[in-house]
């Protein structure tokens, strides 16, 4: 009898042990995701298409769906517009330059996906071609790199070339074979990478000095990639989210749900907003976390503050959020 008594007394002990245990780890869990929400605050709800940060990081720049351009005080919340010349159509899609002010605008007219050059200076536009497909601004931010398509009574010829911004003195650097490549400009050097997401293709590499095409991965269904900030790595959406070495020509497979993409500035750490987790990857590690919840909300882009430790990132309803205190990797 002794013997049960002691039995039962030590069983009690570890389920009130077990007990304790649960709820202080449901308590903590809840406060950490109650945390984390708190530090999400929508700063926008205009409909956003397009946003970056500006230069000093005290304000965002952001081009709404109905063509307008606005500036946000991230400090007063105050926006103020920038009243532009003509009227821009109702822009699909953004290209900003990465250390100007100048704007390109892809709108789709009359089924036809179309491109109009802004440039900030004297507030003036420049419609591009109807030939212009795919356009991205180089390193430099003085040419952009672009699909050429010429268009006969029995075919159709697509042509690699680059141009100063405004397309002027152009330059061809080779036959495409496909009408659906993407292009993505490396950030220091002039150079990018080629794919499709309509299809199996490789992953191409183009020197643009020399016209060299090289095939760096092979074929598959490439959703998105995204070079890092030193031009060294690429983050790619195919059947995986996985980075790829520009040096040794080595993949790291991530292991994390897809999601919108992005570099830290040190080039070190990648960032998927896969909702509800924002997932953080140490590629010297390769240790993933989950860093902070977005409730249920579908995350379209996401960019990071040029200075402090602060996301940004536009939801499926185009509205803009900021989230404060993000976890250093």
């Amino acid at each position: 009898m002794k013997k049960i008594i002691i039995i039962a007394a030590c069983v009690l002990l570890i389920l009130t042990g077990l007990t304790a245990a649960y709820y202080y780890y449901a308590r903590n869990y809840l406060m950490r995701i109650v945390d984390e929400l708190q530090n999400t605050k929508q700063v926008l709800a205009a409909d956003v298409l397009s946003a970056i940060a500006s230069f000093n990081g005290e304000r965002l720049w952001y081009v709404t769906r109905d063509g307008r351009m606005f500036q946000l005080n991230l400090k007063t919340l105050q926006k103020e517009e920038f009243v532009f010349s003509e009227k821009t159509g109702v822009p699909t899609a953004v290209l900003w330059q990465e250390s100007g002010s100048d704007l390109i605008f892809e709108q789709n007219i009359g089924g036809h996906v179309r491109y109009k050059y802004f440039r900030a200076k004297d507030n003036r536009f420049v419609q591009y071609p109807d030939n212009v497909r795919s356009p991205v601004i180089l390193t430099g931010d003085d040419q952009i790199a672009y699909d050429w398509v010429t268009v006969s009574a029995t075919s159709t010829r697509h042509i690699l070339k680059i141009a100063d911004i405004d397309t002027n003195n152009f330059q061809d650097i080779g036959v495409l074979f496909r009408d659906d490549y993407k292009l993505v400009a490396h950030p220091t050097k002039k150079e990018l990478v080629m794919f499709s997401s309509h299809g199996f293709s490789p992953l191409v590499r183009v020197d643009l000095a020399s016209g060299r095409f090289e095939n760096i991965a092979p074929e598959g269904r490439y959703l998105s990639v995204k070079f890092s900030p030193d031009g060294n790595q690429l983050l790619i959406h195919s059947d995986s989210i996985w980075v790829y070495d520009m040096n040794t020509g080595q993949r790291k497979d991530l292991n994390v749900p897809a999601g919108a993409m992005l570099w830290d500035s040190g080039s070190r750490t990648v960032y998927v907003a896969s909702s509800p987790q924002l997932w953080q990857i140490d590629l010297s590690t390769m240790e993933a976390k989950q860093s902070n919840v977005f409730s249920d909300r579908q995350i379209k882009d996401a960019f990071l503050h040029p200075f402090e430790n602060t996301l940004f990132f536009i939801d499926e309803q185009s509205d803009l959020f900021q989230m404060t205190r993000l976890p250093a990797p």
